[in-house]
């Protein structure tokens, strides 16, 4: 799957990415993803692109993604929605074309608790997010439907994840695991983080 390396960064399943495509290497990659399959990925960095190969500075997690909606301008450049569709694992990072492209494994979701634990837990998280919009946090109205009607708990704990917590680098950890309700466990922690103390500004 082509890959396009972005610094602080990251597409989580069922949200979307606004991006805009520019460069000469990344036009290739959409032209060739566009003529296929409408997939392609985003290879978190964690350090400089140019200091080292890309298995040695992109974050082995992310989200496969569909080309939603693309309009290309005169100039050549594309504004587009990419739609976050599986999680993945990337590797075999292969730089014999302008773009990096990767092998990809599925990383599949599970999740074991009793269906009692799963629903307080989702409960709890979505009580947290609407208590964010409710002390000023900014969100579109469609999320707030969203969050508000949503019974899944691994599509709800990741459009909280991709809304509330606005660093990706610290959301990239829910990428990673394949726990359904230790992704809830630990959206719980860090929104219980996020929330305004009565006394502040």
């Amino acid at each position: 799957m082509p890959v396009m390396m972005l610094p602080s960064c990251n597409l989580f399943p069922h949200c979307l990415l606004p991006l805009h495509i520019f460069e000469p290497r990344y036009r290739e990659m959409l032209a060739d993803a566009l003529g296929k399959d409408r997939m392609f990925c985003i290879g978190t960095l964690t350090r400089p692109e140019q200091a080292s190969s890309p298995d040695s500075c992109v974050h082995s997690a992310s989200t496969a993604g569909f080309v939603r909606a693309c309009v290309t301008q005169p100039d050549g450049c594309s504004n587009l929605l990419l739609q976050g569709v599986q999680r993945i694992h990337l590797s075999d990072f292969q730089t014999d074309r302008p773009y990096v492209t990767a092998a990809v494994g599925v990383i599949e979701s599970v999740s074991t608790a009793p269906e009692s634990l799963l629903q307080a837990l989702v409960e709890s998280v979505r009580r947290q997010a609407l208590d964010l919009i409710e002390a000023g946090q900014m969100v579109s109205p469609n999320v707030r439907t969203y969050l508000e009607e949503l019974k899944d708990p691994e599509i709800l704990g990741d459009l909280i994840a991709y809304h509330f917590i606005r660093n990706p680098d610290e959301r990239h950890p829910l990428l990673e695991q394949s726990c359904v309700v230790s992704r809830l466990q630990f959206l719980q922690r860090t929104l219980a983080t996020h929330r305004r103390k009565p006394s502040d500004p």
